[in-house]
């Protein structure tokens, strides 16, 4: 058990959850655009008086979606993180 801990250690853990982190908000973000494409397209049901629920329930939707999308995404290229590299004293 102790060589496993060792070994996880000597990973770089910060910057791949980090990178997780940014595609997830990045992701998120472009699914914003899905509600405002929504008001675009059908503005008798979704807009920011009458239709104010609909319009937020399409936002979350659409931003937990396209999370989803941009996580996968940084998963596939980056499967796990990198070994850390040594610092020069």
């Amino acid at each position: 058990m102790a060589s496993i801990v060792a070994n996880v250690k000597k990973y770089d853990w910060d910057t791949w959850l980090m990178g997780i982190f940014r595609s997830v908000i990045g992701g998120g973000a472009n699914g914003v655009i899905a509600g405002i494409a929504a008001m675009g397209l059908d503005p008798m049901q979704f807009n920011l008086s009458t239709g104010l629920g609909k319009e937020l329930e399409m936002f979350a939707v659409s931003f937990f979606l396209a999370a989803l999308v941009g996580m996968f995404t940084f998963l596939k290229t980056h499967e796990g993180p990198e070994p850390e590299t040594p610092v020069a004293a």
